[in-house]
């Protein structure tokens, strides 16, 4: 009897034990049908069908457990979505705008720059992996930038 949990009239410490009402099918919040199945989700204090619970933004089903699940206001959003939409940020430290949260990156010490932003500070020339840059006062020179504006050899160069 499937929805049904009985038990027995009887005698408990002098309390009486009544026999419990079949317990109500819930409703989908999405598809609005009734669950019958042996498992519901609950978000939003709503009820769902495990193929029913998805990602507002991108449709990624998140009944499986391994996917953590964010609400915000009325959505439910996969975790990707919810750092792309409402994550931290970064700021670039040539062009000082905003990073959005998955954006690539690239990175030297404490810095973190846009790809396009990760170039000589001079002549804009962009590194590639492999390649030699250095800081130099906060900013990303080239080696002939950096020995052009020093005259002399600083700092272990960084390579990419």
């Amino acid at each position: 009897m499937s929805g049904f949990s009985l038990a027995e009239d009887k005698e408990n410490n002098g309390e009486k034990v009544d026999e419990e009402k079949p317990k109500e099918l819930k409703i989908c919040a999405q598809c609005n049908k009734k669950i019958e199945g042996k498992f519901l989700l609950r978000a939003l204090d709503q009820f769902w069908h495990e193929e029913c619970l998805k990602c507002s933004y991108c449709n990624t089903q998140l009944s499986d457990l391994s996917f953590k699940f964010y609400i915000k206001g009325d959505q439910i959003l996969c975790k990707r979505d919810y750092i792309r939409l409402f994550g931290a940020t970064g700021i670039c430290s040539r062009c000082l705008k905003i990073i959005p949260p998955l954006e690539m990156v690239m990175r030297a010490r404490e810095h973190v720059y846009h790809l396009d932003c990760f170039a000589c500070h001079v002549c804009r020339y962009r590194f590639c992996v492999g390649d030699r840059f250095y800081l130099y006062y906060n900013t990303i020179r080239c080696q002939d930038h950096y020995y052009g504006d020093r005259g002399y050899f600083y700092q272990t160069p960084f390579f990419w």
